[in-house]
């Protein structure tokens, strides 16, 4: 069986994925980094924001996906602090996209098991350019796709299918009502840390740096946890071809850490507590999903 995408098949991915891009990431903040006052999503009676004028006004994106996340916040939060509402929205968003994230998880676990084979077939025909050499080659690694039973294009999808939740989550953590007025730990979720600690670091600024700082930890550790799951069962020499294919894997991972960390110093804090909470999220259902349904194969 051929994984290969077709053109076709990647223009249209290539597509949906711009067009998801330009309707969920709306401006919604002003120069002051500050949810606009005309994008903050309300729950209360007299000022409440209703799904007809988030589709009429915005977006179907916006109505679809923000919108019921967004109430979903101001709702819990009635009855709980903003923290735990957040948090209960996260798991909430995580479940829905659960089926995706299991397969996902299984598939990229496979994946770098055996990305020490794929290597070794990969040297055995370096620098073999003829067709013959190519297709052999090809053949090889698709016959150990299918001993492991991995298929690279779900995989894609698997990863493709959940990014309009994760953009929805996104903005709508940012623009609840609750959330934008609200406070956590003492911390102004509408805050921007980089404010709070450039203007009074001696005062309240220090909470925000250990915010930041307890948001990268959570984020390393999220995004390291999968390859040391995946090379836990390894040999020692698998372990260190491993290791090498995931010199590049690294590089990504540290270029996605600082932009995340860049970004929550100049966004609302509500967002630095969303991605904490996302991050222990991912590492628990990462290892429940290594133990359920990697490990017992």
């Amino acid at each position: 069986m051929n994984f290969k995408l077709s053109k076709k098949v990647k223009r249209l991915l290539t597509v949906v994925l711009v067009l998801l891009v330009l309707t969920g990431c709306t401006k919604i903040t002003g120069e002051d980094g500050k949810i606009l006052a005309d994008k903050i999503i309300y729950f209360s009676s007299e000022n409440f924001t209703s799904w007809g004028s988030m589709f009429e006004k915005e977006s179907w994106f916006a109505a679809i996906f923000v919108w019921p996340l967004a109430q979903l916040v101001n709702f819990f939060a009635q009855y709980m602090n903003i923290g735990l509402s957040v948090i209960i929205v996260t798991i909430l968003s995580r479940l829905i996209t659960l089926p995706l994230n299991i397969k996902q998880t299984v598939q990229s676990q496979k994946m770098q098991m055996i990305q020490p084979k794929l290597n070794k077939i990969q040297a055995k025909y370096a620098g073999k350019e003829d067709e013959q050499s190519k297709m052999a080659m090809s053949q090889e690694m698709m016959n150990l796709y299918q001993k492991y039973d991995i298929n690279p294009f779900s995989t894609i999808l698997a990863t493709f299918i959940p990014f309009p939740i994760m953009i929805a989550i996104w903005q709508a953590v940012q623009r609840a009502e609750s959330v934008v007025f609200g406070e956590f730990l003492t911390l102004k979720m509408d805050m921007l840390p980089m404010t709070a600690i450039t203007t009074d670091l001696a005062g309240s600024g220090w909470k925000y740096l250990i915010l930041i700082v307890i948001l990268g930890i959570t984020q390393f550790a999220s995004m390291k946890l999968p390859q040391y799951l995946a090379q836990k069962n390894m040999k020692e020499r698998e372990k260190k071809a491993a290791k090498e294919a995931n010199q590049q894997t690294n590089t990504m991972t540290y270029t996605m850490l600082i932009m995340i960390v860049f970004m929550s110093v100049s966004m609302p804090t509500a967002m630095s507590f969303y991605w904490i909470v996302s991050a222990i999220v991912q590492a628990v259902q990462t290892v429940l999903i290594q133990k359920r349904y990697v490990d017992n194969e």
